[in-house]
């Protein structure tokens, strides 16, 4: 009798532990969905757009019990076509322990000013999982059921046969999309007629009605980096009767550059679904592609001719800043530069190991390519040298007038102005460096002149040097401070001819700035 009840008993939790194993390894797809949320089966949603629900911390922080969560989805066709099944990836997205902290400040502040929809907005993905998924006679894909990692939020996409069609849902751990319909991009074919060698490219300007959300964006972040990049200063190469997938549906500016002109801009306006086609103007090809040259700049050093190596040169003309090196010739090169219009540079000079240095920091410099003889009438190549002078030196003897080595904070003086004689006049010019020597300062000068320091050590008390026309050899131009003990002033104030105490007086100074 007692064996009896135990081989009852035994064969009882046997066969509870095979059910139980089932109902764990193979759910049935006809299984209903419950509405509920859990920790290993969170609440279906039926929609493949609304996803990211309230949220008010990570799903691993708030619940440490939650490490796998059962997730599935149907991925529904568009008439004939539907999703590749093995092309379904999702990403775990996470917040960082930096957004995590900025979020609570900002819950804890009371959530005033701009701030996220939800935390899981905040989420960065940072890894893919290739998941299973199977085709159905209906053309739908159904995705799992698989159990996946939990994350703060997930990203879906998937794509099909079509260049236009793809899936993407976004969603949180505690709710999924029961089925997904597919995203429908648009498409845009680029017909020109340039000359053979042209480099042909396009840029794409978003206008205020197109579509620029985080689910494009992560869209074409995966599919055409390349389109997404079009839409800064990222010109695209383009081959005639090229094709531009995905793209948004909406209204966009597309901007033809031939050899980096722009040659055309036109309005597009994208449907989806549909490859609309943008044809440009071939005559306005051929006159940009004109006016484009490449620009070779050397630069050399006035009076002998010596290159200039090192020199960082930003060109100002493109559609983003482009700097070049100087190479051991003193030689940059640009590509697609206006010929017609001026041109701006930026120059900024080699640093030596000279007690004066020899360049200014930076300089500028503009002018019309055209202006400039090219190597012949055909040639789209122009060349231009530039002398550029370096600094020369006004070497002041200051005597005994104290220099100190570190400017103090509460007493600027003394103070240093360069004047230059201009028609008869001493006019102040700036000075790219005062630097102090063994015997005095010295004041860099940038073009020829006749030049004298001025020298404060108050606003009413001022030492002139010696002027100085600039013909030396070697650019150094010794000169003095003249000594004038100066003489006293006294200036009294009345008012009805009584005198007035405590009246302020200001006292115009003898150079600029005082």
């Amino acid at each position: 009798m007692r064996q009896a009840l135990w081989i009852t008993l035994a064969i009882a939790l046997v066969s509870l532990m095979v059910w139980h194993l089932q109902d764990e390894s193979d759910p049935s797809p006809a299984t209903p969905v419950t509405t509920v949320a859990t920790a290993d089966q969170p609440t279906p949603i039926h929609t493949a757009d609304a996803v990211l629900g309230p949220y008010t911390a990570s799903s691993v922080d708030s619940n440490p019990a939650r490490e796998l969560i059962r997730f599935e989805t149907l991925l529904l066709p568009d008439g004939s076509i539907g999703a590749s099944s093995d092309s379904v990836r999702l990403g775990l997205a996470y917040v960082s322990a930096d957004e995590a902290r900025t979020w609570q400040a900002w819950k804890d502040g009371g959530s005033e000013g701009a701030g996220p929809a939800s935390y899981a907005e905040l989420a960065t993905v940072v890894r893919w999982l290739d998941l299973p998924a199977v085709r159905l006679a209906d053309g739908s894909v159904r995705v799992g059921p698989i159990t996946i990692p939990a994350a703060d939020r997930y990203e879906l996409q998937a794509r099909s046969a079509s260049p236009l069609h793809f899936y993407l849902a976004t969603f949180s751990a505690d709710a999924y999309p029961v089925n997904v319909n597919p995203t429908v991009a648009a498409g845009l074919r680029i017909v020109h007629q340039p000359a053979p060698d042209a480099d042909v490219r396009v840029l794409l300007r978003r206008t205020a009605d197109l579509d620029a959300s985080a689910e494009w964006q992560s869209l074409m972040a995966h599919e055409a980096p390349q389109l997404l990049g079009a839409y800064d200063d990222s010109s695209v190469a383009v081959v005639p009767g090229a094709v531009l997938a995905p793209l948004p549906p909406g209204p966009l500016d597309v901007i033809l550059e031939i050899d980096g002109i722009e040659a055309e801009r036109l309005p597009a306006d994208l449907r989806a679904g549909t490859i609309t086609e943008l044809r440009f103007d071939p005559v306005k090809q051929t006159v940009a592609q004109a006016v484009s040259v490449q620009l070779q700049l050397d630069f050399v050093v006035e009076g002998s001719g010596q290159p200039i190596p090192d020199i960082e040169v930003t060109w100002f003309g493109g559609k983003i800043d482009q700097t070049r090196t100087t190479n051991a010739r003193g030689s940059v090169s640009f590509k697609g530069v206006d010929r017609q219009k001026i041109q701006r540079f930026n120059l900024q000079m080699p640093v030596t190991s000279d007690e004066l240095p020899r360049w200014p920091d930076q300089r500028s410099i503009e002018f019309r390519p055209d202006a400039e003889p090219p190597a012949n009438l055909r040639s789209r190549q122009i060349h231009k040298t530039i002398e550029l002078r370096p600094l020369q030196w006004l070497m002041v003897r200051t005597g005994t007038l104290a220099i100190p080595k570190i400017p103090q904070r509460n007493h600027p003086f003394p103070i240093f102005v360069l004047q230059r004689e201009q028609s008869g006049a001493w006019t102040d010019v700036a000075a790219d460096r005062f630097i102090p020597i063994a015997d005095g300062i010295a004041a860099s000068l940038q073009e020829p002149g006749r030049y004298r320091l001025v020298a404060l050590q108050a606003p009413w008390s001022l030492l002139y040097s010696t002027p100085s026309q600039t013909q030396s050899a070697s650019g150094r131009y010794p000169v003095s401070l003249i000594p004038d003990p100066g003489r006293p002033v006294t200036i009294t104030v009345f008012s009805a001819g009584v005198p007035l105490a405590r009246a302020p007086v200001s006292l115009r100074g003898p150079v600029r700035g005082l």
